[in-house]
């Protein structure tokens, strides 16, 4: 790790994969009571790391000052919002922390920019003119010597007009308190955002830029420390071998999203730990998962977020018809959309319905609230976490989500030959993982050799390109394939077959 500002986002998913959600804790905690000893959700298990990337951040005068946290619905981002609040006013008393919740702002004239803006920084400045926000609120900051933190919650509820005008009037603060004002006795502004969108927030002008901060799942080892938690708190004693299994019926349950894991660990509660069995059924996902998946993940604001009118909900139903066609691939690209658009095709027929061409239905997925916004490739991806739970409620039985596979390793088949270089390694790397996948539905017993022989045959359809090698196109799929944590997941006890995946690939020599 670097000195400074120690931390960046790839020593936090380093520090995630070797630490332990308590040792994480730990390790930032620097004194004898964790913050979740004032803040306890399980969507907080494990935002230590990204909070102490954060807070460093906010704190250090070179910044950065400006962050946007950004994840789809449940993932936790008013609870880490909340968490950073706590932390600031426990720990920094030379800094003011001012929050918003768009959601709360029913007036109108509330979630226009310069009111916005000037509620951060007192009442006086509520009326303020349009044009003297920035000003203002700049001479509030010299005046009184403090930083001031502000906090902006359910930010997706704006539309891109207002989050353009919201970040210009925070850059002219910022640039007229001066980005190392705090040097001089004379305070600073920071800004964090939280939204299940980016638009609007990302891009270099105005400065400063905002830092991305996406929030994934929870992690195996933060469902056990959830678990353990309510097991303390409600008097509960049962031994390790009954906490590993129950924590591995939660993850899968809930694929680690922290709003449907609080369902979960709510109505192991209200069970009074009772009939731990029904977590590994199929009806207590519709149960508990099913509401969650229906009402957020696939509601118009999530699905059609920048869309003003849509009669009947109509389109809503179109894009979730397309992301039930799509779910079964990890990336896919308008060509994965458009196989399902032929002429008679029932989606074709729903498109129609709604006078929207193919270009309509993409921009709209695009721009979903669903898409993971961490990535910058060629394609698109569903937040993994999401896409698993958006898989199991879509393809209910062992038989449909094997069927959603076979068509969809034969599809990435042709696909990835039409790629090149390193386009045409993550095709075949995907048509790895939906054969493993295929595998695990329906032939779990044959996992490792399946696997074997997938990783000799993709590595004999690799061809050589104007720039590599097929050797050299070997040795980047092998390190795709050593970092790919959810193939890692998928073959479980597999784990051997995981463990020479590179060196199959690797193993014969270009022919020459």
């Amino acid at each position: 790790m670097t000195a400074g500002l120690a931390l960046t986002i790839d020593d936090v998913a380093e520090l995630r994969v070797r630490t332990s959600a308590t040792e994480v804790q730990a390790a930032v905690r620097g004194d004898a009571r964790s913050p979740r000893d004032e803040f306890r959700n399980p969507g907080f298990v494990d935002r230590q790391a990204e909070a102490e990337l954060m807070f460093e951040g906010l704190r250090s005068s070179m910044g950065p000052h400006f962050w946007l946290v950004v994840a789809p619905p449940g993932l936790g981002k008013s609870s880490f919002l909340n968490y950073m609040w706590t932390r600031f006013k426990a720990q920094d008393p030379g800094w003011e922390v001012r929050a918003a919740n768009v959601r709360d702002l029913v007036e109108p004239q509330s979630r226009e920019p310069a009111s916005l803006v000037a509620r951060f920084f007192g009442p006086e400045l509520d009326n303020s003119a349009d044009h003297d926000v920035a000003g203002q609120v700049a001479k509030v900051i010299a005046a009184d010597g403090r930083s001031y933190l502000c906090l902006l919650d359910s930010a997706e509820l704006l539309n891109e007009h207002v989050v353009v005008r919201i970040r210009k009037y925070f850059s002219d603060i910022y640039q007229l308190t001066g980005a190392w004002a705090s040097d001089q006795g004379i305070g600073r502004v920071a800004l964090v955002v939280a939204s299940q969108l980016d638009a609007g927030w990302m891009g270099t002008v105005p400065t400063p830029g905002f830092l991305p901060m996406p929030l994934t799942a929870l992690t195996r080892d933060d469902i056990r420390e959830s678990l353990r938690e309510l097991a303390v708190n409600t008097g509960s004693d049962f031994g390790y071998q009954e906490h590993e299994r129950v924590s591995a019926h939660l993850g899968e349950l809930s694929a680690g999203v922290p709003e449907l894991l609080a369902t979960c660990l709510g109505w192991i509660e209200e069970s009074r730990w009772a009939n731990l069995e029904r977590l590994a059924e199929e009806n207590i996902f519709q149960e508990l998962g099913h509401p969650y998946v229906r009402d957020r993940l696939l509601s118009s604001s999530s699905l059609l977020p920048l869309t003003a009118s849509d009669p009947g909900g109509k389109r809503r139903q179109v894009v979730e018809e397309a992301l039930r066609l799509l779910i079964p691939y990890r990336l896919f690209t308008q060509s994965h959309l458009r196989q399902h658009l032929r002429h008679g095709s029932r989606l074709s027929s729903h498109l129609f319905s709604v006078d929207w061409s193919a270009e309509d239905l993409w921009n709209a997925i695009s721009n979903s609230a669903l898409i993971d916004r961490g990535r910058h490739d060629p394609w698109l991806t569903v937040q993994p976490a999401i896409r698993r739970l958006l898989f199991r409620y879509f393809y209910p039985t062992g038989h449909e989500r094997a069927q959603a596979q076979r068509i969809a390793l034969a599809f990435t088949q042709i696909w990835s030959q039409g790629q090149e270089g390193n386009n045409q390694v993550a095709g075949l790397a995907e048509c790895m993982w939906h054969e493993a996948a295929l595998v695990r539905i329906s032939e779990p017993t044959h996992l490792e050799t399946k696997v074997r022989q997938s990783a000799i045959a993709t590595a004999a359809r690799l061809r050589p390109t104007e720039y590599y090698s097929v050797n050299e196109l070997k040795q980047l799929l092998a390190e795709r394939l050593e970092v790919d944590a959810e193939l890692r997941e998928l073959l479980g006890n597999a784990i051997a077959a995981y463990g020479s995946l590179a060196n199959i690939v690797t193993s014969s020599q270009e022919p020459l």
